[in-house]
């Protein structure tokens, strides 16, 4: 099984740690509750949140 993940972060998340731990998570999710081997999980930000105060 291959998952491509997308995302939209916040500007103050740590990009590498937040992929890593959803990689993690995903993978061990899929593979216990599926029963399948996960081959690739591909994560990227497609964009960075970013809120207008007024």
């Amino acid at each position: 099984v291959n998952i491509i993940v997308k995302l939209s972060v916040m500007p103050d998340v740590h990009v590498p740690n937040l992929c890593k731990s959803i990689q993690d998570r995903i993978k061990g999710s899929v593979e216990v509750t599926m029963d399948l081997e996960v081959q690739n999980i591909s994560v990227s930000v497609d964009s960075v949140y970013t809120a207008t105060q007024s």
